[in-house]
């Protein structure tokens, strides 16, 4: 009997607890609702994945540290986006070599 009352005494404490409005201007709070992300396509993965193996070869990553935004691909998707990464890397450095070779101010090659 004591614990049942102790119980109801505190359930009731708590609820009263909860709705008093000490510390409440009469504002009401937004509401912030959480989505997950959508989960990218194929497609997008692909290209993530190609563009994250670029920035990491340029940095001097090697072929063992894959780029989070590889990560669920199956093992021959993210082979041929690194060899597609490589081959962007490559692609931007030729790119940014041309443009100091054709730009006079240039004094040192990227």
């Amino acid at each position: 009997m004591r614990r049942t009352t102790l119980a109801l005494l505190a359930a009731a404490s708590l609820a009263l607890a909860g709705c008093s409005s000490s510390g409440h201007d009469g504002k009401p709070t937004p509401t912030v609702t959480v989505t997950k992300t959508p989960p990218l396509s194929a497609a997008e993965q692909s290209k993530a994945c190609v563009d994250a193996w670029a920035d990491a070869i340029d940095k001097g990553a090697s072929a063992d540290d894959a780029p989070a935004a590889c990560k669920g691909m199956p093992d021959d998707a993210q082979l041929d986006a690194y060899m597609k990464g490589l081959s962007e890397r490559n692609r931007r450095a030729q790119a940014s070599f041309q443009a100091c070779t054709n730009d006079p101010s240039c004094t040192e090659a990227p």
